[in-house]
């Protein structure tokens, strides 16, 4: 265990549960509004307290963005993000939106820089940087870490009552720590994160702190997260990165589109586009266990079917002894070529391509139109980069982030039932969402004191 105080306090003003992103953004947050805004004359710092499982604060970030931190992203409004009730994220993302952030850590120290599709990076393209920057911050406000601290339960204590009114209007929590110590707080944060990359410490513990409390769960799926597909068709273009065109159809209905850089693999997609389209994927096949899900593969977006098929035919007609195998050289990978002549044709790659139909050559051209597979899934929370689902943010008061439930309580970050796109959405919420709960944390504690 890992501490910067001597001793456990025997009872804090704020206990924040997770040292990743929003937890550290709401330990900040509240210090900095405590003292600049709303402490009681006379009155003392806050003694805030964050627990940490892992061994190091802010695993999390230093994964990010390939280890240079998609920070933020210019285009991260509310719109932007999913939940059963999106509307949710409005006040945190509304008074902490993009510009707010980049001030907070321009403020630290961090010069960042917008790049392609929004994403923006800190320019010493670190995440070691913006970690350090947070924990000097940490150090500064005198907030109190500890890691390798495991929190296992979390209850309300009840007041202790003279006649019919309590001696303390304060709440009061208790928290029980895997070693089987325990801490008190006046208030707690939540900021655990989801269940997406385990290995580093997000495993829905949040969940079950929150639930014997009366919060609900909507089920976690993974999102931001590598496809499936049926057999193994994909696994003789494993490695093959091609720019695409991409649609999801249930049925007979398209419920998703994207375009970009797609990376065929054994098991089926991965790339940029095909996270994007993961999340509808885990809730498609959670809700519908009966319609197929398909994903189709425009591999020459920028051509229409009829002139895809006349350049076959033009090709056929210039060199009819031609296997089968190169007639698509040039126009789409030779492998995918051939995949596709055998799939769409289901001929013999060494026979010469006079022979083929016309009705065969619009065959040909609609498989380069429409590579269609058949999507059985996602691979696994190991793999995700977000989760979908958390918290019921119905339980929790958008401008604030305290519990509708129990007084007292905040969470923060993936932890709740919002999530976003690739590309710094996601760390976004983070942001918003912990300066958000702790702000409000402190306002409640300055009331509580005053």
């Amino acid at each position: 265990m890992t501490e910067t105080t001597a001793r456990r306090p025997k009872r804090v003003d704020l206990v924040v549960v997770g040292g990743g992103a929003s937890g550290l953004l709401a330990a900040i947050s509240a210090a900095r509004t405590w003292h600049e805004q709303t402490a009681p004359a006379h009155s003392g710092p806050l003694n805030i307290l964050i627990l940490e499982r892992n061994d190091k604060i802010g695993r999390k970030i230093l994964a990010t963005g390939n280890g240079r931190c998609n920070l933020t992203n210019a285009l991260a409004v509310p719109e932007a993000y999913y939940g059963r009730d999106p509307r949710f994220c409005r006040g945190a993302l509304h008074r902490y939106d993009v510009k707010a952030t980049l001030d907070f850590f321009l403020d630290l120290g961090l010069v960042c820089r917008e790049e392609e599709d929004g994403r923006i990076y800190p320019v010493c393209q670190q995440a070691a940087a913006v970690v350090d920057l947070l924990l000097q911050e940490i150090q500064r406000l005198h907030i109190a870490t500890q890691t390798q601290q495991t929190v296992v339960s979390l209850e309300p204590i009840e007041p202790v009552y003279l006649g019919s009114q309590p001696l303390e209007k304060a709440p009061h929590w208790r928290l029980g720590l895997a070693d089987g110590q325990t801490q008190d707080a006046t208030c707690v944060i939540l900021a655990t994160g989801g269940m997406a990359s385990p290995n580093l410490g997000s495993d829905g513990s949040g969940y079950r702190l929150a639930e014997p409390l009366g919060h609900h769960v909507v089920e976690p799926l993974p999102a931001l997260v590598q496809l499936t597909t049926a057999g193994r068709k994909t696994a003789a273009l494993s490695g093959i990165r091609v720019e695409c065109g991409l649609s999801l159809v249930l049925g007979n209905q398209e419920i998703g589109r994207e375009s970009g850089e797609v990376l065929f693999t054994e098991y089926g997609l991965s790339g940029i586009p095909v996270l994007q389209l993961s999340r509808t994927v885990s809730v498609s096949l959670q809700e519908n266990s009966v319609e197929p899900l398909h994903i189709r593969l425009d591999l020459l977006p920028e051509w229409q079917e009829s002139a895809i098929e006349a350049k076959i035919t033009q090709r056929i007609s210039q060199n009819p002894a031609l296997h089968l195998a190169d007639l698509l050289t040039g126009l789409v990978h030779r492998k995918i070529g051939v995949y596709l002549a055998r799939e769409a044709l289901h001929a013999a790659l060494d026979q010469p391509v006079r022979t083929l139909t016309p009705r065969q050559v619009k065959s040909l051209a609609r498989a380069i139109k429409q590579l269609e597979l058949t999507v059985t899934g996602t691979k696994d929370f190991s793999q995700a980069q977000v989760t979908a689902g958390g918290l019921d943010c119905r339980e929790f008061m958008p401008d604030c982030l305290e519990s509708r439930l129990k007084p007292g309580l905040f969470a923060a970050g993936e932890l709740l039932d919002i999530d976003g796109a690739c590309g710094g959405f996601n760390l976004q919420w983070a942001w918003s969402s912990g300066l958000l709960a702790g702000a409000s944390a402190a306002h409640l504690l300055a009331r509580l004191r005053s």
